[in-house]
């Protein structure tokens, strides 16, 4: 005799009317492969809809490649730095229309105006960079102890490793 709390009953229960377990089965795997396309296809349309700005920055004079470099894209919190060949990469961009300015210590700023942007696809923008002098003041700079420490209430002194070795006495430390 079968209990109506015990498993065998639920599993029984199920079972009727028959093949209605089998029909259970094949909703499910089609509910998950529903899923699973959804999820695949916005994972599709969300990388097709960034660009891609990359690109060289050199030295006007010899084109050598100028290494550590900056590279923004002006009025957003995108951009990058050089690397040791020069070249830079800036990553999901939104399409759009961008003004792009590369500047370097040493060497003047250069902006380029109208930079287009599409999705999937990567914009070339190489920069070349005109060096400039820096001139500055001459620098000074001042070691000074004060007299007296505010904050001290007591009297210190300070003792070195070959002052102690100096004092008659003493052998090892």
């Amino acid at each position: 005799m079968i209990k109506a709390s015990s498993p065998r009953c639920i599993i029984q229960r199920w079972r009727h009317p028959p093949g209605e377990i089998l029909h259970l089965n094949i909703f499910i795997k089609f509910c998950l492969f529903i899923c699973l396309f959804i999820f695949f296809w916005q994972g599709s349309l969300f990388a097709q809809s960034v660009g891609k700005i990359a690109g060289a920055v050199t030295e006007t004079k010899d084109g050598t490649p100028l290494p550590g470099a900056n590279v923004i894209i002006v009025g957003t919190t995108l951009g990058a730095a050089t690397d040791t060949k020069g070249e830079y990469y800036i990553l999901n961009v939104p399409p759009g229309k961008y003004e792009l300015r590369a500047d370097m210590m040493g060497y003047e700023a250069m902006t380029v105006v109208d930079v287009i942007v599409n999705a999937g696809r990567t914009t070339t923008i190489d920069f070349k960079l005109v060096d400039k002098i820096l001139q500055m003041g001459e620098i000074v700079v001042q070691a000074v102890r004060p007299d007296v420490e505010r904050d001290k209430t007591s009297t210190s002194a300070i003792v070195r490793f070959d002052d102690v070795k100096r004092l008659p006495g003493i052998r090892n430390i």
